[in-house]
């Protein structure tokens, strides 16, 4: 398996955690408001971190994929998933009436998106096989 597959892998990984996060975090924090209150300051640092994360890991994956299977499909889930993703990180609490709630409805499909992109990206990248020689693609065969 290419480093690429491995890095879809993570991708992937790194994204569900994404939408586990997003799910459970109200919800514990509803049940524990004092842990809300300690938590909230630190709310930030954390998905800006996954959202570097989940873009390191991007490019590293989706670059060397799209050079080898030229395939747009998951270069296209993934600038949807990590547009909303962007804005769910960065812009939702500067907009007026928009609250925590909303970071979610963003962040949620968003990442999912992504999710996708990776599986779409590994499985072309599994397609090309063994038959891909340097300096060419899987469309050259």
């Amino acid at each position: 398996m290419s480093d690429s597959g491995h890095l879809d892998r993570v991708g992937m990984a790194v994204s569900v955690i994404c939408i586990i996060h997003c799910i459970a975090a109200p919800i514990v924090l509803f049940f524990l408001p004092a842990v809300a209150t300690a938590l909230i300051s630190e709310e930030s640092i954390v998905h800006q971190t996954l959202y570097g994360l989940i873009m390191v890991v991007a490019l590293f994956s989706f670059i060397p994929g799209y050079r080898l299977h030229k395939k747009r499909l998951p270069l296209v889930l993934f600038g949807a998933g990590i547009a909303g993703l962007f804005f769910a990180t960065f812009l939702v609490h500067d907009i007026s009436g928009l609250g925590h709630a909303w970071e979610s409805i963003f962040a949620i499909p968003s990442s999912a998106f992504i999710v996708a992109a990776h599986y779409f990206n590994h499985r072309s990248c599994n397609a090309c096989g063994e038959h891909v020689h340097i300096n060419h693609s899987c469309d050259d065969h």
